[in-house]
């Protein structure tokens, strides 16, 4: 049977499935939010990954980025850290989000960068990995000391095991609020209307 559109909005309102191990024991989500009081969100994301870009940009220019209390799991569409992939999707995207987890602090300002340069980093991490890292310890000397070691490796492994103990699919964005999965096809069009209802349901 066909699914009538307001039978749709209330499934999205209601989420699509929820976490089942939303803590961070591993101490591996970084804080993006700008303010306190926002509904508790967490976001599945790929530094290098274009459909994240839009997302969050969709976040910002609607005004709903403000209404969250943001927290990124990162989660790297590249085999070169990420074991559940045979190839990269995102090639450089496990150095970026190295940097981001050595770097807590400027995380923010090394997902803007990478977000700002996704083609150029994209490129870069598929030609020559060992430049792309130069470049972001460059940029980024908080960075510098901690990636590439043993440190930085087991916190990239720990970030991609908390998406594996949620059970989620290998994709990216994706984001909870409140542990309440957005529905994929609520990442689009319909996000306004139904993360507004979410972030009113979380209160």
């Amino acid at each position: 049977p066909e699914v009538s559109a307001e039978n749709k909005t209330i499934k999205g309102a209601a989420g699509c499935g929820t976490l089942a191990q939303p803590e961070d024991r591993a101490n591996i989500m970084i804080d993006l939010s700008t303010g306190s009081g926002g509904a508790p969100s967490i976001e599945l994301l790929d530094p290098l990954c274009p459909a994240c870009r839009a997302f969050d940009e969709r976040l910002e220019e609607t005004g709903l980025a403000a209404k969250l209390q943001q927290k990124v799991v990162l989660f790297p569409l590249d085999s070169t850290c990420n074991w559940m992939l045979d190839q990269p999707l995102h090639p450089g995207a496990c150095a970026v989000s190295e940097a981001m987890l050595c770097a807590p602090n400027e995380a923010k300002k090394i997902l803007k960068w990478a977000f700002d340069r996704q083609e150029e980093l994209t490129e870069l991490g598929k030609t020559d990995d060992r430049k792309l890292r130069r470049l972001i310890k460059s940029t980024f000397p908080a960075a510098k000391r901690c990636m590439g070691t043993a440190v930085a490796k087991n916190k990239m492994v720990k970030s991609l095991r908390w998406a594996v103990a949620n059970a989620l699919p290998v994709m990216t964005p994706q984001l909870f609020i409140k542990g309440k999965r957005l529905c994929d096809e609520d990442t689009d069009l319909g996000l306004e209307y139904t993360l507004n209802r979410m972030v009113e349901a979380a209160k």
